[in-house]
């Protein structure tokens, strides 16, 4: 197997580097190869997720796409709006270290490429048909709707109703502490409804399909922001559509290049509305604050959410600008991370274990956090690479980042697997979603993504594909 650059590609990447050189200036001449090499090796990457089989809501594919935003763009958008960490500790001659941080980011996109050109394998798809079991499925799913369905109502009922459990996170966000276990159970429900009715309801059923489809759209909409929409969770309803859209295009009909555009654009005017409900609660249905009353963002409210949401840009170099020039910072050798399986398997609860927190303030605020800064408070998403350069230095972090790499494209080749009547099949946009957040998010925000977004689902549909389903082996 050799390395092939297609021409397309190579094209594409000096357009857009002739694009950016207009929009940064003669500074550009500072990350001109990194620019190119690197959006040439992850429009390869989205090449190889293609001809591997993917779609675009299959993990390699989908994540390969997202990072010519995360790694390439993104720094690219920094510089041209000059915007680069909200709410920085100090300011520092941020295009410097934007520069060198691209210089990482290089090797990130040609590490990416490289593990999906080894571990990416073409798979065939099991040759067995599923016949849903009409009452075993029934019941299944009625169990489920209905057990998370009480566990949302009592969520409500401990806030007063809708308006009070709004009113609530509006005024004391605190007041949902220690509510986890119940919101995981409970905010699965929009999702469980729409598995259940993919269940009963085969393509060949569909008379009027495009109907149909923008229908339970809006049902599944309204659904969301009241499982958990409404609780700030900006993410809980934008990935939640992302797996509505998957599952519209992995089994009922493939979405068109303007579908997936029109989806982007509703996601772009959700982000930016919702950034109103975010800062002002229930207030912001007085229709008396706009996106500049928020004080979240400069000129362009989308750049500005999508340098936050979508990019860890002004945070990498930051964090690098801090490890270079002060040389203070002691590297955690990996205790995040067992901080946060400590979570889980409470192995180590007679060891101190440095928490994300407390590396990050260490490293943000110029002081030895010590364990004394364990409960800071810090709401930063420092993404794999940046949980990485906390336990590893920046250096290594590269190779950890590949690690997750790898990791995507085992799922790929995992999840490519199913057939088109397997359940299993719903899954495939929550292991794509699940891989980028490995990706963007830490370990601990990465376990409770899993737990709270996979666990019930999971279960859910292991228990309608081994009690619901009857396996018919094709030839």
């Amino acid at each position: 197997m050799r390395i092939v650059v297609h021409k397309n590609n190579f094209l594409f990447s000096i357009i857009c580097s002739l694009l950016s050189a207009l929009m940064v200036g003669i500074d550009f001449v500072y990350i001109a190869i990194p620019f190119f090499l690197g959006m040439l090796c992850l429009l390869e990457a989205i090449n190889l997720g293609s001809k591997k089989g993917g779609t675009i809501f299959h993990p390699y594919l989908f994540v390969s796409l997202i990072l010519v935003w995360v790694l390439i763009l993104s720094p690219i958008a920094s510089l041209y709006y000059k915007q680069y960490l909200v709410l920085p500790p100090k300011e520092i001659d941020w295009n410097k270290w934007v520069y060198i941080c691209f210089w990482f980011y290089l090797f990130i996109s040609i590490l990416h490429y490289i593990c999906g050109w080894v571990f990416l394998k073409k798979v065939e798809s099991n040759k067995i048909d599923y016949e849903i079991k009409k009452r075993s499925a029934l019941f299944i799913c009625s169990i489920f709707l209905v057990f998370s369905f009480v566990c949302q109502i009592i969520v409500f009922a401990k806030f007063g109703g809708i308006m009070g459990y709004m009113t609530t996170w509006s005024e004391d966000r605190s007041e949902f502490d220690g509510l986890g276990t119940l919101l995981m159970l409970a905010e699965p429900f929009p999702i469980l409804a729409l598995l259940s009715l993919c269940l009963f309801v085969k393509k060949e059923d569909l008379k009027r399909p495009l109907l149909f489809i923008i229908s339970i759209f809006i049902i599944f909409f309204i659904l969301k922001l009241l499982f958990g929409g409404f609780r700030g969770s900006r993410s809980n309803t934008i990935w939640g559509l992302f797996w509505f859209a998957g599952i519209v295009h992995l089994y009922y009909f493939k979405l068109k290049k303007s579908h997936l555009i029109t989806g982007l654009v509703f996601l772009i005017i959700f982000m930016n509305v919702y950034s109103l409900y975010k800062s002002f609660g229930v207030d912001a249905f007085s229709m008396q604050y706009s996106l500049e009353d928020t004080g979240r963002f400069e000129d362009n409210p989308t750049i500005t959410i999508l340098l936050n949401d979508f990019s860890r840009i002004g945070l990498h170099s930051y964090m690098l600008y801090q490890y270079y020039d002060f040389n203070f910072y002691d590297i955690k050798f990996g205790q995040t991370y067992l901080f946060t399986l400590n979570k889980v398997l409470p192995f180590w609860s007679e060891i101190d274990l440095y928490s994300k927190n407390a590396a990050g303030s260490e490293i943000l605020y110029d002081r030895k956090s010590s364990l004394v800064f364990q409960d800071f408070h810090n709401s930063r998403l420092y993404g794999a690479y940046g949980e990485a350069f906390l336990n590893f230095g920046p250096v290594l972090a590269v190779f950890i980042f590949g690690l997750f790499s790898t990791l995507i494209a085992f799922i790929d080749n995992l999840v490519r697997k199913f057939s088109n009547t397997d359940p299993y099949l719903f899954l495939i946009p929550f292991f794509s979603n699940f891989s980028l957040m490995c990706l963007l998010v830490d370990s601990d925000n990465l376990l409770f993504f899993f737990f709270k977004n996979g666990f019930l689902v999971i279960l859910f549909l292991f228990l309608i594909k081994n009690f619901a389903m009857i396996k018919k082996y094709g030839v």
